[in-house]
């Protein structure tokens, strides 16, 4: 009995280094804002499944002392091939979109947006809200509800 071999239609297979993928950049970043803060403060990267041939992710800051409150900052959207991908800001009103063409220009426009004015202020305010003790989460309140402590009989009043 004769074997026959199997011819190999693929060709060379790329060889491939360690590469960083957006998501993978976004994580860095998000767990760098959580050692930043003295973990006040964390970063949080989703993904959703809209479909199953996108990468869909955003990145958030999300302050757990308040009660798990978060702020969507940027959102990725890609295909199999990584770039181009769409960056999107979510902290501005009219979501502002770029389509982003390599690894270079990934992070030349993250670092731009992480460290611009608008987002040190939204965590300059999410820092002043944690610092100030203004906000109770206990469980003896509703659910989830935000109250302000304090007032002139010390009643705690929801927001």
């Amino acid at each position: 009995m004769t074997e026959t071999m199997t011819e190999n239609f693929w060709g060379e297979i790329p060889k491939v280094d360690k590469a960083r993928t957006p998501l993978s950049i976004l994580k860095e970043q998000a767990a760098m804002l959580g050692q930043l803060s003295n973990r006040l403060l964390e970063g949080d990267v989703t993904l959703e499944s809209n479909s199953p041939s996108k990468i869909d992710a955003f990145l958030s800051i999300v302050a757990p002392s308040l009660g798990g409150y978060s702020i969507y900052i940027i959102r990725i959207i890609h295909d199999i091939q990584i770039y181009p991908l769409t960056m999107i800001k979510l902290f501005e009103p009219d979501n502002r979109s770029r389509e982003i063409h390599s690894e270079e220009e990934f992070i030349e426009t993250l670092k731009a947006i992480l460290s611009s004015d608008k987002v040190k202020r939204i965590i300059a305010s999410l820092l002043i809200q944690i610092k100030s003790g203004d906000f109770d989460f206990s469980s003896k309140k509703s659910e989830k509800k935000a109250y302000i402590k304090g007032g002139a009989d010390d009643e705690d009043i929801p927001f």
